[in-house]
């Protein structure tokens, strides 16, 4: 390979062996970038398509997939050459969440060292001496940042930040969605969550997150798409998850103010494109979680009018890559 081809990546794991993979939009001819197996989840495509930057775990879940909740090491895999070579330092918890480019020099993730509350970074790509000093760390909060996200080709970025919320002396995670600038350092809120739905059940886990997460922005910086735990559909194991997009005021940014969403501009698209309703259930009657949301915002502007999405009914162990479009349409891209 002199690049990666194809229009989209995604990892995938048969008989307890992950590897990525590439795909055209149809999902034809498929392609493995991967030399070796790990355990690898979050990954994205460097804009001049000669890298990947992956993320490797610790351990696998019992049915064989990436434990993405176990300790992660961003590596770089150039496909040009095969090289494949580790980020992050070995003692830090780093890629949690998700990992992306901002240009074709930097990579940015979410990274937690020496027990540490995790920060957003931004690591040169080629300093393969995986020391964490020369790394900017661009967001710092009280409570963990992950699910970090760049915009190609800016300073900007959009992370999720697990803010702790306590009902009657039992706390959640409540993740809110955030933006910030990796040169001003400036940073601001977007979404604060369904607020009243706070779920402490703990089905989901110690500390149950019903918020926002995954996030990532729509062309040219007007909004945010993300995942939302929402009320009233199929839980599963970490609760239903629909596809939200918000609009952004980037002035708000610059300006320094705490909030930087445009008002009123909060949708379901689940429920309002993706016809998420009790007609289109599944056979076994559960909501399909859709799970995160990529809108087409790449060097193929061809048709901005499709969501790329992991699509898991809530009873299900098997997630699917979906390519669905404005009119409600959606189409399997994975192998079954």
């Amino acid at each position: 390979l002199q690049i990666v081809p194809g229009v989209l990546t995604y990892a995938a794991t048969h008989q307890g062996s992950t590897h990525i993979f590439t795909t055209e939009r149809d999902g034809g001819n498929k392609i493995r970038l991967t030399q070796r197996a790990s355990h690898w989840s979050f990954h994205a495509v460097s804009p001049n398509r000669r890298y990947l930057a992956m993320v490797s775990h610790a351990d696998p879940t019992e049915a064989g997939t990436p434990d993405t909740n176990s300790p992660g090491t961003v590596w770089v895999l150039d496909v040009r050459t095969g090289d494949e070579y580790a980020l992050t330092p070995a003692e830090c918890d780093a890629g949690i969440g998700g990992i992306s480019w901002l240009g074709d020099a930097f990579v940015t993730f979410a990274m937690s060292c020496n027990g540490e509350v995790s920060k957003a970074y931004l690591a040169a790509f080629d300093d393969r001496s995986r020391d964490a000093s020369l790394m900017l760390a661009y967001a710092e909060h009280m409570f963990p940042v992950r699910g970090v996200s760049g915009a190609n080709h800016t300073s900007r970025a959009t992370y999720v930040v697990d803010q702790e919320r306590c009902v009657d002396g039992v706390c959640v995670g409540k993740p809110q969605i955030w933006v910030a600038d990796t040169e001003t350092m400036q940073k601001c809120q977007v979404t604060d969550a369904d607020r009243e739905f706070l779920d402490t059940s703990g089905h989901r886990g110690a500390v149950p997150r019903v918020g926002d997460h995954s996030p990532v922005f729509t062309a040219q910086l007007r909004g945010i798409m993300f995942s939302r735990n929402v009320r009233d559909k199929d839980p599963g194991p970490t609760g239903h998850h629909d596809i939200m997009r918000v609009g952004l005021n980037m002035g708000a940014l610059e300006s320094n103010e705490f909030r930087c969403e445009l008002p009123g501009t909060e949708a379901n698209l689940s429920d309002e494109i993706l016809a998420d309703d009790a007609a289109s259930v599944g056979v076994d009657g559960a909501y399909l979680n859709e799970l995160y949301p990529q809108p087409t915002i790449g060097s193929d502007m061809t048709n901005l009018q499709e969501i790329l999405f992991v699509g898991r009914e809530a009873a299900d162990n098997v997630s699917r890559v979906y390519l669905a479009d404005m009119t409600g349409g959606k189409r399997e891209l994975s192998l079954e």
